[in-house]
């Protein structure tokens, strides 16, 4: 509770960021935090909450922002009009995956859904004449505006992507605290005894997964038109790992912990920009770390540590009465 009220509490933080930023290069690079924040958001709904260790989750992302890119870009669509095909797309992918995989456990499960990550990135870059393949598709329009809103400069497009992650995040603390949530958490801590007390583990688990697969490809709605154009490493089995990755740094089950890894996912490559090919080793170290010294995550771990500051001292004993007896 202590992380969720906490998380909350940084929402103003995050819509006065780009006014307090002071070079369009830095909220280039918080606006990409907050994007990928969003996909984040839903792989902690499977992954941090759900116990669904997925490798998929690039794939839908990459989906859902092909499908605005090539309806804004060859069909003239409306950015808003394509959220609902992006969402429906992702869906779609996300119960394929759940009726294919969900009836398997522990590694099984990361090996089918890794197969799953691959044939998606397959998709992208060899149906080339919807993707454009290894060219890449571009250039995407920018957002569409609304009645009075324009999403033309940085600071609106920052803004209207912390909004989308604003919402992803308000979607995902319904779920945990709904019917749904509290099912999923009894399967992640105890299988059998869930499925003993009749919780179906195969439905919780996929409800859960479709709503976070709709989220990953409304993430990638988002990105398509603020990067300007897509090749298949958008969707990459690259993606999926490196995200994977930084929300276990982050910490999976909390909620700054999405956010968190976000911002280890974009800044770790960019600290090492002279070095790209050392940013996975890195990622590695950071990994290996933060499992060392906090095994919960960053988010995790302060989670823990106010948990146990504002837990109240235990009183001390009371002293015993000594009986004095006399000589």
């Amino acid at each position: 509770m202590t992380g969720r009220v906490l998380a909350w509490a940084l929402v103003p933080l995050g819509a006065v960021l780009p006014f307090v930023l002071g070079s369009p290069y830095a909220l280039q690079l918080a606006s990409l935090v907050v994007i990928y924040g969003g996909l984040m958001v839903a792989l902690n709904l499977c992954f941090g909450y759900g116990g669904l260790v997925s490798v998929a989750h690039g794939g839908m992302f990459g989906a859902g922002a092909y499908a605005t890119g090539v309806l804004m870009t060859t069909h003239q669509w409306n950015f808003w009009a394509t959220l609902p095909v992006a969402a429906v797309l992702g869906c779609a992918m996300g119960g394929l995956l759940g009726l294919l995989t969900l009836r398997m456990h522990g590694h099984y499960f990361v090996i089918a859904s890794l197969a799953f990550g691959l044939m998606a990135q397959l998709v992208l870059s060899r149906w080339t004449a919807v993707t454009g393949g290894e060219l890449g598709l571009g250039p995407i329009p920018t957002y569409s505006g609304l009645p009075g809103v324009s999403f033309e400069s940085p600071t609106a497009r920052y803004l209207l992507a912390f909004g989308f992650l604003v919402v992803f995040c308000g979607v995902s603390a319904l779920v945990v605290r709904s019917p749904l949530g509290r099912r999923l958490a009894a399967i992640k801590q105890n299988g059998r005894l869930a499925d003993a007390l009749g919780i179906d583990p195969v439905r919780t688990r996929l409800a859960a997964l479709l709503i976070s697969s709709a989220m990953a490809a409304l993430a990638g709605s988002v990105y398509a038109p603020y990067i300007g154009f897509l090749d298949p490493s958008a969707g990459g089995i690259d993606l999926n790992f490196k995200t994977g990755l930084a929300l276990i740094i982050g910490g999976g089950g909390t909620a700054l912990g999405p956010v968190i890894g976000a911002a280890v996912h974009v800044l770790l490559p960019e600290a090492l920009r002279g070095a790209q090919e050392y940013s996975v080793l890195a990622l590695g170290v950071v990994l290996l770390v933060v499992i060392r010294f906090a095994p919960h995550g960053v988010a995790g771990t302060l989670r823990r540590l106010l948990v146990e500051r504002e837990r109240p001292a235990p009183e001390p004993e009371a002293e015993e009465e000594k009986v004095s007896t006399n000589a």
